[in-house]
């Protein structure tokens, strides 16, 4: 039973991380995208 409130533990410190790294993800997709649009508008 010991061992339940470590993986707990855990979870509770990877959650944040993850949620952080996904926003940091999506949000440099999103830059990305905006470059490439701006890039094609300037193109034509």
């Amino acid at each position: 039973m010991s061992e339940l409130p470590k993986d707990e533990s855990k979870l509770l410190i990877w959650k944040p991380v993850a949620a952080f790294w996904v926003a940091q993800r999506s949000q440099l997709r999103a830059e990305i995208e905006k470059r490439a649009f701006n890039a094609q508008g300037s193109w034509q």
